[in-house]
């Protein structure tokens, strides 16, 4: 089984509401993973997310990664539809380096 896209939010974080409406919803789509890909969302305040904080170079929410490269979030904010991006290709954050 592949392993899944972790999308990390925050409670009062307006985008992050957003994903995790669109996957409540069946509007969110993965790009660049293999088919069957679960979504896993991490609240970043509690403590298995506290913990992921530093590995994951955290700077913002919502955030999203697949194993240990960066995805993008896009939000069509009329359609309410959310894309996690995650193939390589069309990112040009870094990946983090594997524990």
């Amino acid at each position: 089984m592949a392993a899944p896209v972790r999308v990390f939010t925050a409670q009062g974080c307006i985008g992050c509401e957003a994903v995790e409406h669109a996957l409540a919803e069946g509007t969110l789509q993965l790009i660049g993973v293999p088919e069957g890909t679960i979504v896993e969302v991490i609240d970043v305040t509690s403590e298995e997310g506290f913990s992921l904080v530093e590995k994951y170079r955290l700077e913002s929410v919502p955030s999203a990664f697949f194993e240990v490269n960066p995805c993008a979030i896009l939000m069509d904010e009329e359609s309410g539809q959310v894309i996690i991006d995650c193939d390589a290709e069309n990112l040009d954050a870094p990946s983090i380096p594997p524990a």
